[in-house]
């Protein structure tokens, strides 16, 4: 023992008496490490003088109380410093949750990346259409690929005048495009894929396909965002109000779920939470919003054959299912699509009856926005087994229909395209083939949508242009961005 009683000299055994006391024995290595020093007459006056000038004893219990915080506060630094790697989790990573088995788990979610912005150029000689955006005052943008040192650049283009002249603004890097080409393409993507763009106003957008990054400057620089789940299956948006539908347990097209629906503003640039989250039955292949006049409503299309798909309205925290008329005998509403130009006014099929080669519909449409439904036309809707119906309504009277995308693999696919592509003026009625040239694209279109007015546009993934029309579908042009 040291002069000065109860004070443990360096180099001494362990304590017995704390052998089992993690405190007493952090505090009893520590001091093993306390280097010696040499005494003098000057220095035992320095502590005596210290000793003297202090306001009152210290008693032990506060010495003890003392050294327990300093030992919390020693763990907590120690804990920053080092960070539990048994759970995965890293310094500077945003701590997100995912799903396994229904049950929510830990996931790990890097910082939100940025591509920075980049010059205007011209439009790559190979250049092809994946997705097109109407971004109003004339501006449009078409999202798709190009070849760039042998691979696959995902490329955005921009015309501010309607189509007639483009522009490169923006390249990708890094992007998962494995599920992207082809002939086939699945509409769920790998987690890092980017395949389609929406965009709300000339100067604020998104891209998404798995991933999702937003631009707030036409497209020049890109900001990675935050969002529930593992993918992003959908994004849509209505006069600055977008709404974001993500799934976590996704792998080769399909997701298990669960399924979020989230609401945020234009100028938002991540998302809290969700807004509503949803239990999946069963796996999906395929999920859309349907955004008008603050009602939003959800589209699911199931894995399997057989399977209903489920079409939902968005009410409060919860996703509601939408009851079809009796007209659809017991089937659920597919291809569900709002009027662009009409207050509440939905549009669906339903009761899909195949006939060989091809598929007839009923057509329903709901005036109140989807809470009853009326019949518009039994079987006047027949079009080829090429894939995926899909849905647009200029106005309470306009309609148009595609056919193809991902195809059946329950069924055969038509030998022929034609009828594709269809139109209707007296609100679903009755329907017309568009007759075009060129020939329509042999795998029909995966795509049609209306921005509004006599507008409409359609896509097909085997057809490196777009398709256009001002005259509510009478008359059609295949735009080619690179020319």
């Amino acid at each position: 023992m040291s002069p000065v009683d109860g004070i443990h000299e360096p180099g001494n055994a362990h304590e017995p008496a704390h052998e089992n006391d993690p405190v007493a024995r952090f505090f009893a290595q520590a001091r093993e490490q306390v280097e010696p020093a040499a005494t003098s007459d000057l220095g035992w006056q320095e502590v005596l003088r210290g000793k003297r000038t202090a306001r009152r004893p210290t008693s032990w219990y506060t010495a003890v109380a003392t050294a327990a915080a300093a030992v919390v506060a020693l763990f907590a630094v120690w804990t920053w410093q080092q960070p539990m790697q048994q759970h995965g989790v890293t310094t500077g990573s945003v701590v997100t949750t995912g799903a396994a088995n229904g049950l929510r788990t830990a996931q790990v979610k890097t910082p939100p990346q940025v591509s920075g912005a980049q010059q205007p150029s011209a439009v790559p000689r190979s250049f092809e259409t994946w997705s097109l955006t109407n971004a109003g005052s004339g501006t449009l943008y078409d999202f798709g690929s190009s070849n760039c040192e042998q691979a696959v650049c995902v490329t955005l283009l921009r015309s501010s005048d309607n189509g007639n002249s483009w522009t490169a603004v923006h390249q990708f890097s890094n992007t998962d495009t494995s599920s992207a080409t082809g002939s086939d393409i699945p509409q769920i993507q790998p987690s890092r894929a980017l395949t389609q763009a929406r965009f709300a106003s000339p100067q604020a957008g998104y891209v998404f396909g798995g991933d999702l990054w937003v631009t707030h400057d036409r497209g020049a620089s890109f900001t990675q965002m935050t969002h529930p789940g593992q993918s992003v299956l959908d994004v849509e948006i209505w006069q600055g109000d977008v709404v974001v539908v993500s799934a976590d347990q996704c792998a080769q097209g399909t997701c298990a779920g669960p399924l979020y629906v989230s609401r945020i503003k234009a100028s938002a640039t991540t998302i809290v939470r969700p807004t509503a989250t949803m239990t999946l039955p069963s796996p999906i292949s395929a999920a859309s919003a349907i955004v008008h006049g603050g009602t939003v409503n959800v589209q699911l299309t199931p894995t399997k054959s057989g399977v209903k798909a489920q079409a939902l309205r968005l009410h409060g925290s919860s996703l509601v299912p939408l009851k079809p008329p009796a007209a659809c005998n017991g089937t659920t509403l597919q291809a569900l699509t709002v009027a662009a130009r009409a207050n509440n006014l939905l549009y669906a099929v339903c009761n899909a009856k195949q006939q060989q080669q091809n598929i007839s519909y009923t057509v329903v449409r709901s005036t109140d926005s989807g809470s009853h439904w009326s019949v518009r036309s039994i079987g006047s809707l027949v079009v080829p087994r090429l894939g995926q119906l899909t849905l647009a309504a200029g106005d309470k009277s306009h309609l148009v229909v595609s056919m193809g995308g991902p195809r059946d693999p329950g069924g055969p696919t038509a030998a022929t395209s034609v009828g594709s592509l269809q139109t209707s003026s007296n609100a679903g009625q009755t329907f017309s083939h568009v007759q075009s040239s060129p020939h329509l694209p042999a795998g029909g279109f995966d795509w049609v949508a209306s921005p509004g007015g006599e507008e409409f546009y359609a896509l097909s993934h085997q057809d490196p242009t777009y398709w256009s029309t001002d005259d509510n579908g009478v008359r059609w042009k295949a735009v080619d961005p690179t020319s």
